[in-house]
């Protein structure tokens, strides 16, 4: 009954008027000429409408820390990047650069060498990219990027615990150390590939607070609440056709339907 009752006010709230709440959104690839990228003048116009609103923009672990510390305003996003691709360096950093802005960037840490890889080497990823290498990665940071995990593969983590425990301390705990070493600081986030329902459970949120991170970005929809795990993060997805209008049209809840189905279905197994 009680799960029946979180379903329907979930449905109503994303019918009636509501005050704009914080949400995290999520890139993938920012490039002008690819076809499974965003073109940089859209993620350009993204930022400036969001600045022009009066939105507060940041990095994942600067928002989630004021919004538990009670600090952080309901017009607030968290900008993320997910996978690593070369091209978040070539054309993402200099528009947030510009435009005196923080994002945090989600990296597949077993693609990132001194040299740029090939996506191809991992699991899932958009074919034929080249990935950020330590050099870049140790820039953004310097830039004052928040640099978080994306696992060590791209593996989904739920079905390789089941599968190995050593392999999935690998994803966790290595992906960890290995962007660790490379910048010389602590990383306390992670995004779980894939993100839907089916790739985290109370053995993966273990297995995250054991490896010592302090949040995990989900894929699925939704805004910030009062209930919100800092383990089970919720973030709106940003598809590389989206127009500023449509961003505004997810900040402010009219696509929150969507919620209904990442949290009843196993979207994993499209995956």
């Amino acid at each position: 009954m009680d799960k029946l009752k979180k379903l329907i006010l979930i449905a109503m709230s994303a019918v009636t008027p509501r005050r704009i709440r914080p949400r995290v959104v999520y890139y993938h690839s920012i490039h002008p000429s690819d076809k499974n990228s965003m073109h940089p003048d859209t993620f350009k116009s993204h930022l400036q409408w969001l600045i022009e609103h009066e939105y507060n923009i940041m990095s994942l672990t600067k928002f989630m820390n004021a919004f538990f510390g009670g600090s952080l305003p309901d017009r607030s996003v968290a900008v993320t990047f997910d996978d690593g691709y070369l091209d978040n360096f070539e054309f993402a950093i200099p528009i947030l650069l510009d435009l005196k802005l923080e994002a945090t960037f989600f990296v597949v840490s077993g693609l990132i060498d001194s040299s740029p890889t090939s996506s191809n080497k991992g699991y899932k990823l958009l074919p034929d990219k080249l990935m950020l290498n330590k050099g870049m990665l140790r820039e953004m940071h310097s830039f004052g990027m928040e640099i978080g995990s994306h696992s060590r593969t791209h593996a989904n983590i739920r079905q390789t615990l089941e599968t190995s425990a050593n392999c999935a301390g690998q994803e966790a705990y290595s992906s960890k150390t290995d962007l660790e070493e490379i910048l010389g600081e602590n990383v306390t986030s992670f995004a779980y590939p894939n993100g839907q329902r089916g790739v985290f459970s109370d053995n993966t949120l273990s297995l995250l607070r054991k490896a010592g991170y302090q949040y995990g970005a989900t894929t699925i929809w939704g805004s910030i609440g009062s209930s919100v795990h800092p383990l089970e993060i919720p973030r709106i997805e940003v598809r590389n056709n989206d127009s500023f209008q449509m961003l505004a049209r997810k900040l402010t809840g009219k696509y929150d339907l969507k919620r209904l189905s990442h949290i009843t279905l196993n979207n994993t197994k499209r995956w």
